[in-house]
């Protein structure tokens, strides 16, 4: 069943990455491996991690659809977090289930909050310029939720993940790679299990707070 399920399919090897493409993806829909190529490069330098921690390599599955998908799952039944193994749509957002897996391979822990993960994705897989055009919109539009408070639940998904993208995108800028790690590690249930705002200021002597001036200062400035 697994031979047959994979006949035919194209295989494309780039810095680490391994890429399965149905022959049932139209062109119209196959996946474009430069910038997964070139994302996944971008996550390796802003985490600051060192080619000893990396996955062998990481593999990717291109479905034309869930149906031939769950069959790949259930035939190769190795876990993203754990095997770097991803089983995927042309039209799913591969950059940014890399960039909630990733830290999970690389340190070994996931954790608790899923602001803080969704923080992380949205700022290793978004570029700077989307963000910030997002970011300012909401500000413009008077949606922006005050970054002290803002959760899931609060607000529409997309805007707390855009407020969370662009915190973590300052933080990763502003402290680096290895105190995203100690706060990463400290909020997960194997560790310490603190909150993300206990873990931040206790990291980096910060708050959300003031994260949030510094944004509207800078990025956020949004021609004021």
């Amino acid at each position: 069943a697994l031979l047959i399920l994979y006949e035919g399919w194209t295989v494309t090897e780039a810095h680490g990455l391994r890429i399965f493409v149905s022959p049932q993806v139209s062109q119209e829909r196959w996946p474009e491996v430069s910038p997964i190529e070139h994302v996944y490069e971008s996550m390796i330098n802003r985490l600051a991690l060192p080619p000893s921690d990396l996955p062998e390599r990481m593999t990717l599955f291109f479905y034309p659809n869930t149906e031939t998908r769950d069959r790949g799952e259930s035939l190769i039944p190795l876990s993203s977090e754990k095997n770097a193994v991803f089983h995927l749509l042309p039209e799913d957002d591969a950059a940014y289930l890399m960039g909630e897996i990733l830290p999970i391979y690389v340190w070994g822990k996931d954790t608790y909050s899923r602001l803080l993960r969704a923080g992380v994705a949205m700022a290793l897989s978004c570029d700077e310029e989307i963000l910030v055009e997002e970011g300012c919109l909401l500000r413009q539009e008077e949606l922006w939720f005050s970054l002290s408070s803002i959760d899931f639940g609060m607000a529409s998904q997309r805007t707390v993940e855009v407020e969370a993208g662009l915190l973590l995108y300052y933080l990763l800028e502003r402290y680096g790679g290895e105190a995203l790690r100690e706060i990463w590690i400290a909020t997960s249930p194997l560790d310490r299990y603190l909150s993300f705002d206990t873990a931040l200021t206790e990291v980096c002597a910060t708050t959300r707070e003031e994260i949030e001036e510094s944004l509207f200062s800078s990025l956020l400035s949004c021609n004021e």
